[in-house]
């Protein structure tokens, strides 16, 4: 990745994070399998993708070919209770990774 593409990624980024910031809160919904079906799970499931890729990002970022980290959020969204836990809680945690 070049530095344009880079910029461009970062800028999506803060655009999709203004995005959830000023959306409404949602309540968890258990019935919901698929985040389609949920605001509140929606923000879950990129919460735990962001979890999932912000090392593998660094890696990439330091100039690594590729990553050695194993990407896959499904097992941190059940290990993190991102479905269960409250809007306010999961949007902490996903702008608290994104400072990161």
């Amino acid at each position: 990745m070049n530095e344009t593409s880079w910029k461009k990624t970062l800028e999506l980024f803060d655009e999709n994070e203004r995005r959830l910031s000023q959306m409404a809160p949602a309540d968890p919904m258990p019935s919901a399998k698929f985040c389609r079906e949920s605001a509140h799970r929606t923000l879950g499931h990129l919460t735990a993708c962001q979890t999932a890729w912000i090392p593998y990002i660094r890696q990439l970022k330091e100039g690594k070919t590729r990553g050695s980290i194993p990407i896959n959020p499904d097992p941190l969204f059940r290990k993190f209770g991102f479905g269960t836990v409250t809007w306010q809680e999961l949007l902490n945690r996903f702008q608290k990774k994104r400072a990161e």
